[in-house]
């Protein structure tokens, strides 16, 4: 009888606690959200880009390259691959993101902002400049990129 009741205190408990864990969609709240990715970017930590896509995220890649422009959609797990594969490539890396716009509409949240990024592969430096959107959701108490369209020139 004692389990029972000391389970059930433990179960409200943590139900009580809940909402102080849960994130909340508001504007502040996505700044920091991109300024955690940012970060991760910076830090070339795509453990924790991964932890901030849902899982069956859309994400659309337009890249122009020399002229060629390439359109692709791509899983999150492809997605998380092709970052792997470059910082691999990569023997330095910096991330600037700047011009960040973000309209909260309803449950949906859409950030747009400009990024440019220096690295060097081979002994050659290589800089991209990409205008990114993305759409954030509030899934399960967690914010969550649901939508990513980045258009990227090298």
């Amino acid at each position: 009888m004692k389990l029972i009741n000391l389970m059930t205190t433990l179960i409200l408990a943590s139900l009580a606690l809940t909402p102080l864990c849960a994130q909340e969609l508001t504007k502040s709240s996505v700044e920091e959200m991109i300024e955690k990715l940012d970060e991760a970017a910076s830090d070339m930590d795509v453990a924790t880009i991964s932890s901030l896509i849902h899982p069956g995220a859309s994400i659309t890649m337009n890249i122009t390259i020399n002229g060629k422009a390439q359109s692709m959609r791509v899983t999150k797990a492809q997605y998380i691959q092709l970052l792997e594969q470059g910082m691999k490539a990569t023997t330095s890396y910096d991330h600037e993101v700047s011009q960040v716009e973000i309209t909260v509409k309803g449950n949906k949240a859409f950030a747009s902002m400009r990024v440019t990024e220096r690295m060097e592969i081979n002994n050659e430096e290589k800089v991209g400049k990409s205008i990114e959107n993305l759409t954030i959701e509030l899934i399960g108490g967690k914010l969550v990129i649901t939508g990513i369209v980045a258009f990227t020139s090298l």
